[in-house]
């Protein structure tokens, strides 16, 4: 069964086109040469639907970028002896979050 987002791309494409982007996309993601902003530039314009979709997963892996920096700085806060309630304070993660953290440390 397709996902949405992919039946928006067959709307406009061939199934085996669109494998091909997507393989061609995760490679230049996982290439350090090529940050999301070169990659989602090269389908932006092809129609509102992508455009659409392209915002989406540029929020999404901002975000997630967002969160990965969120938790270094409760690791390095932890490392440094900040007490866990200036490090939940400081960061907006949950008791649970950094206790799971620290036991990581």
């Amino acid at each position: 069964k397709k996902s949405g987002k992919f039946k928006v791309l067959l709307n406009y494409y061939d199934e085996r086109y669109v494998e091909g982007i997507l393989i061609f996309v995760t490679d230049m993601l996982n290439s350090k040469n090529h940050p999301i902003e070169k990659v989602t530039e090269l389908f932006s314009g092809i129609s509102p639907e992508i455009d659409k979709e392209i915002m989406t997963v540029r929020q999404a892996i901002e975000q997630k970028g967002i969160q990965k920096g969120i938790l270094n700085t409760a690791k390095s806060m932890l490392k440094h002896g900040i007490s866990l309630d200036l490090v939940k304070k400081t960061t907006g993660l949950t008791k649970k979050d950094i206790e799971t953290i620290s036991k990581k440390k």
